[in-house]
C-alpha cells in the first residue's frame, strides 16, 4: 500500500504476515520508534527503503516539481471560488455479498461489460494475495468464475483502454513466492488472457496507470522498482514512463518527468487534455505537487491551495461535476491514514470533504462508475498495523439537481402529451414521480399523459436518486380545446389555369400549427394560406392536414367544382417584321364569360385595348408581346407572342475584280443588312443578261464599262439596290522576237516577248524545246546541238488571261569543228582551232625540212597527197 512502504524482502504487509508472531511485534516496536525520530516514520518522512534514492526530499511538504524541472507552471484558475458540493454513501448494505476484506487491489470501470471489477489484493488473514476476480454492478457485488485469471497478487496497476476496449493489468507483488511481477494481462470477453511477451516495464508495485485520452493509450508512471540483483530484492522509486498500445510497451524518453515516487494518485483529466498526478511517496518523504501529463509531455502545475502530501488515494474524474476527485490515502505530517476529499477543479485545489464520509483508509479500489454516476470506492486498509482491512462499498457522486424542468408545455384535450425532466449528479438509477394536477399521478421519463378538459394545469415532479436524496421542479401545461379547421376558396369556384387562393380556417388546437395541403394534381403546399392552380375543370378534392403544438392531427376534404378556364392565343400573321412596317396582332378568347376585357403591351412601351391592333416598331430588336384578357367571372388569363423586328432592309454590292480582261470571270456579292429573310436577288450586269442569287459570277464578252445592278426583295415586299461599274479590256496578245533564226551550236541568242492589251502585272513562261525553259520578257539562250527547235512563249496576265506566240530555230553544227562523232560546246571551239593553227604550222615546217633532205617527189604524189581523202569537194560532216 502507499502509505506503507515495503521492506527489501517484499510489500510491508505481506511480508508482515508471513512472519512469526514474535517477529510481528518486533515489528510493531520498530514502527513505534520510528514515529519518535525525527525525520523518520510517517510524522512527515517514511522509513528509508534500501535501494531508495537518499536524495529524495524529507519535508512532508516540499514540491519536488520546483526542484526537478525548475519553476512550477502556474495554472490560472477561473474566476471565484470552485464549487462542489459532493455526496458520500454507504452502499454495503445493498449488496448481500461482497469480496472479503482486503487491499492492494487492482480496479477500474469495464465499459465493455458495463461493470466494475476487483482482482486480487491482500487479505488480513493468511498473509496471502488472491487472484478472484469481482464485478460490482446494479449496486451487487458478483464473484466471477472466468476460464483463465492471472496469478494471486496484490499492488497490481489495473485500468480500462478505451482504444482497446478492454481493461488492462500489469504487475504487482506474490507474497507466496515473494516475487515482483512484470507481466501484462487482458480481461475482455468475461475473462483474462495474458498479453504477448515483449519489451515492458521492470518488475514494480505502486505504479500509476492511467488513460491519456491525448495520445490514445495508457501511461505507466514510476512505483516501486525491484532489484533482484540482490538478495534480499531491494525497492527503489521510479519516474520513468511507459506507453501502452495494440502495439505493447514502450518506454518513453522524456526530459521532463515528476521526481521519483510510487503510489501516486492520478486520473484522467479532459480539461487537461491528458491525466492528472499528485502526490506519492519517494520513500523517505510523501509529496503534494502536481503533475499534467498531455501530448507526450509531463509539466508540473502550480496551484493556490493543495492537499496534504498523500500517497495510496484513489483519484478519478467526475464527469458529471467536470473535476478530478481525490479520497483517502496516508496523508499529512502525521502520516495517517486520510478521511478527506478534494476535487481539481479550475487550477486549483478544494476540500469537499462531507458531513458523512468513508472512514479513513490507505490502497483501495475504486473508481468511476458511469452505471451510478459516482466514485466507487471499496474496501482498503485502515492501519498500519494490524487493524483488519476493509470490505465496504462507498459512492460519491454529485449531489443531486434537476438541469431541466418539464414545460411549460401546450397540449390538447384528449391528446396524448409527453412531459420529461432532465437532471443530473444523484446515484444513479433515478426515480422520477408525477403530479399532473387533474389528481392524477405518473411515474417515468418520459411519461406520457392524456388531459380531459382544457384549462391551465399545475404539473409538479420529484426526482429521487439511489441513496434517497429528492428534488422537485414544477411547471404548467396549458390544455385547449381539439382543433377543428375548415377551407376557404377564393373565388369559390375557380377557373382551371386560374391560380385560386385557399385558407385553412382553425380554432381550438395550440398554436403554432403545421398546415400541409394535398391536391389531385400539381405540388402540395405548406402554410395557413395557398395558392394553387387546377389543371382540369370538374371536381377537385382538396386535403388539409394539421398538426398543432401539441401533436393533435386531423384532416379536412373539400370538394371543388374548377370551371373551364379562361384561354386566350395571341398571333400575327407577321411573325417577323422591319422597323417602319406595321405588325397586326390578334387574340383568340375562348371559354370563361363574356364580355371580355383586353389590355396589350408591345413591349416597346406602347399599349393598346383594340382586339385587333397594329403597330409599328421604330427600332430593331426581339419584343414580348402580351395580351391580358379579364372576363364577367373575374377571370384573368394572359397570352404572349415574341416578334423580331429587323432593321431596315438594305444591300451592297462586291464585285472582284472591278477590271479584267475579255473573257475574265467576275464575281458578284450582295451583302444584305436588315430586313426580313428569305431573301430573292436579282441581277443585271449591264451586257443585257441577268442573273439570280446572292451571289454571281459573269464573263463579259467584249470589252467596255458595264454598271452591274443587285435588287434584293425581303419577305414583306421591302426592296433595295446596289451598283457597281466593271472595266473590261480586250484580252492580251503576245509577239515573240528571236535575234536570229538559225546559228550554230553553243551560240548565245536573244528572245523578246512583246505584249498587247490585257492587264499587267504578266507573268512569262518559256520553252525553247530543248527540254529548259526561262522567265522574263526578255531571254538569251545557246542550244547545245544542231537541230530544228520550236521556240513557245507563254504570257499570263493580272486576270489570269493567257497567250502564247512560237518560232522555229534552226541549229547548225560549230563553227569549223571536226567530226568527232560527239557534240563540241561553243567553248571548245577557239581551243580547237588554235590548235589545228599550230599543228598545220609544225606540219608545214617539218614537210619543208623533208624536202630539203629528199628533193621533190614525183608530182603524180603530190597530187594524192594533196587531194582530201573525202573526195573533191565534199567534206566530212561534223557529228
Amino acid at each position: 500500500m502507499g502509505g506503507t512502504v515495503p521492506p527489501p524482502s517484499g510489500p510491508a504487509r505481506v511480508s508482515r504476515r508471513r512472519r512469526p508472531n514474535i517477529s510481528r511485534l518486533v515489528l510493531v516496536a520498530v514502527a513505534a520508534a520510528a514515529l519518535l525520530l525525527p525525520g523518520v516514520g510517517r510524522t512527515g518522512a517514511e522509513p528509508v527503503v534500501p535501494g531508495a534514492s537518499a536524495a529524495a526530499p524529507a519535508a512532508a511538504t516540499s514540491n519536488p516539481a520546483t526542484s526537478r524541472a525548475g519553476t512550477a507552471m502556474a495554472e490560472p484558475s477561473a474566476a471565484g471560488t470552485p464549487s462542489v458540493d459532493g455526496v458520500w454513501t454507504n452502499l454495503s448494505a445493498r449488496s448481500a455479498a461482497a469480496p472479503s476484506p482486503r487491499c492492494c487491489m487492482g480496479s477500474a470501470w469495464d465499459a465493455a461489460t458495463g461493470q466494475f471489477l476487483v482482482f486480487g489484493g491482500l487479505p488480513t488473514s493468511p498473509a496471502a494475495a488472491n487472484n478472484e476476480t469481482w464485478a460490482y454492478a446494479n449496486g451487487t457485488w458478483r464473484l466471477l468464475d472466468p476460464s483463465r485469471a492471472p496469478p494471486a497478487r496484490g499492488y497490481p496497476a489495473m485500468a480500462y483502454d478505451p482504444a482497446l476496449g478492454t481493461v488492462i493489468l500489469f504487475g504487482g507483488y506474490d507474497p507466496a513466492l515473494e516475487t515482483y511481477l512484470n507481466d501484462t494481462w487482458v480481461f475482455a470477453n468475461g475473462t483474462w488472457s495474458e498479453a504477448p511477451r515483449g519489451p515492458s516495464p521492470p518488475a514494480r508495485i505502486g505504479e500509476s496507470l492511467v488513460y491519456d485520452a491525448s495520445g490514445s493509450d495508457l501511461i505507466l508512471f514510476g512505483g516501486y522498482i525491484a532489484n533482484t540483483s540482490t538478495y534480499p530484492v531491494t525497492i527503489s522509486p521510479a519516474n520513468d514512463t511507459w506507453s501502452y498500445t495494440a502495439h505493447g510497451w514502450a518506454r518513453l524518453a522524456l526530459p521532463v518527468a515528476p521526481s521519483p515516487r510510487a503510489f501516486a494518485q492520478a486520473a484522467t483529466c479532459p480539461p487537461r487534455n491528458g491525466l492528472l498526478l499528485f502526490g506519492g511517496t519517494g520513500g523517505a518523504a510523501l509529496f503534494n505537487d502536481t503533475w499534467s501529463f498531455s501530448a507526450g509531455a509531463w509539466s508540473p502545475l502550480e496551484t493556490p491551495v493543495a492537499p496534504p502530501p498523500t500517497s495510496g488515494g484513489l483519484a478519478a474524474w467526475d464527469p458529471v461535476g467536470g473535476y478530478v476527485v481525490l479520497t483517502g490515502g496516508t496523508a499529512g505530517s502525521s502520516g495517517t491514514f486520510s478521511s478527506a476529499s478534494w476535487a481539481y477543479l479550475n487550477g486549483t485545489w478544494e476540500n469537499v470533504t462531507t458531513s458523512l464520509f468513508p472512514p479513513g483508509r490507505d490502497e483501495a479500489g475504486g473508481g468511476w462508475d458511469p452505471a451510478l454516476g459516482a466514485l466507487v470506492e471499496f474496501g482498503g486498509a485502515v492501519n498500519v498495523f494490524d487493524t483488519p482491512e476493509l470490505n465496504d462499498t462507498w459512492a460519491y457522486f454529485d449531489p443531486l439537481q434537476v438541469l431541466s424542468p418539464p414545460g411549460p408545455v401546450v397540449a390538447d384535450a384528449g391528446t396524448p402529451v409527453a412531459l420529461s425532466v432532465a437532471a443530473s449528479g444523484g446515484l444513479r438509477p433515478l426515480g422520477v414521480n408525477w403530479t399532473f394536477g387533474d389528481g392524477t399521478n405518473g411515474s417515468g421519463v418520459p411519461v406520457h399523459h392524456t388531459f380531459a378538459v382544457p384549462g391551465v394545469y399545475d404539473v409538479a415532479v420529484e426526482v429521487r436518486d439511489a441513496s434517497g436524496a429528492a428534488v422537485n421542479a414544477s411547471s404548467t401545461v396549458q390544455v385547449a380545446a381539439y382543433p377543428v379547421a375548415g377551407i376557404v376558396v377564393a373565388p369559390p369556384t375557380p377557373d382551371a389555369g386560374v391560380p385560386a387562393v385557399l385558407t385553412a380556417n382553425v380554432s381550438g388546437g395550440s398554436a403554432p400549427f403545421a398546415l400541409n395541403w394535398s391536391f389531385p394534381s400539381g405540388p402540395s403546399g405548406t402554410g395557413s394560406t395557398v395558392v394553387h392552380t387546377f389543371s382540369s375543370p370538374g371536381a377537385a378534392v382538396v386535403s388539409l392536414t394539421l398538426r398543432d403544438a401539441a401533436g393533435a392531427t386531423l384532416s379536412v376534404n373539400r370538394t371543388l367544382t374548377v370551371a373551364r378556364g379562361l384561354v386566350v392565343t395571341v398571333s400575327s400573321p407577321q411573325p417577323g417584321s422591319e422597323v417602319g412596317r406595321p405588325v397586326a396582332f390578334s387574340a383568340a378568347i375562348g371559354d370563361g364569360v363574356p364580355p371580355y376585357g383586353v389590355a396589350w403591351s408591345f413591349g416597346d412601351g406602347a399599349a393598346s385595348s383594340s382586339f385587333s391592333p397594329e403597330h409599328i416598331y421604330l427600332a430593331p430588336g426581339n419584343y414580348t408581346v402580351t395580351a391580358a384578357v379579364t372576363d364577367a367571372a373575374g377571370g384573368s388569363t394572359t397570352g404572349a407572342l415574341r416578334v423580331e423586328i429587323a432593321p431596315p432592309l438594305g444591300v451592297a454590292e462586291v464585285a472582284t475584280p472591278l477590271n479584267t480582261d475579255v473573257g475574265g470571270v467576275v464575281t458578284l456579292l450582295a451583302r444584305t443588312t436588315g430586313g426580313v429573310g428569305p431573301f430573292v436577288d436579282a441581277w443585271a450586269y449591264g451586257d443585257g443578261t441577268t442573273g439570280a442569287g446572292p451571289g454571281a459570277v459573269h464573263a463579259f464578252s467584249a470589252p467596255g464599262r458595264y454598271g452591274v445592278t443587285i435588287s434584293v426583295t425581303d419577305a414583306r415586299g421591302a426592296s433595295a439596290t446596289a451598283n457597281a461599274f466593271v472595266e473590261v479590256q480586250p484580252a492580251p496578245t503576245v509577239a515573240l522576237e528571236a535575234g536570229a533564226t538559225s546559228a550554230a551550236a553553243g551560240t548565245t541568242l536573244t528572245f523578246r516577248a512583246t505584249v498587247q492589251d490585257g492587264r499587267s502585272p504578266f507573268a512569262f513562261t518559256w520553252n525553247f524545246g530543248d527540254g529548259t525553259g526561262a522567265s522574263g520578257p526578255s531571254v538569251v539562250h545557246a542550244f547545245a546541238a544542231p537541230g530544228t527547235y520550236r521556240v513557245s512563249v507563254a504570257v499570263t496576265d493580272a486576270v489570269n488571261l493567257s497567250a502564247v506566240a512560237s518560232a522555229s530555230e534552226t541549229i547548225g553544227p560549230l563553227a569549223g569543228a571536226r567530226a568527232t562523232g560527239l557534240p563540241i560546246s561553243a567553248e571548245v571551239v577557239p581551243i580547237i582551232a588554235w590548235g589545228a593553227v599550230a599543228a598545220a604550222v609544225f606540219a608545214l615546217v617539218v614537210y619543208r625540212h623533208l624536202l630539203r633532205e629528199r628533193g621533190p617527189p614525183p608530182r603524180s604524189a603530190a597530187k594524192d597527197a594533196d587531194a582530201p581523202r573525202g573526195g573533191p569537194g565534199r567534206r566530212r560532216p561534223v557529228r
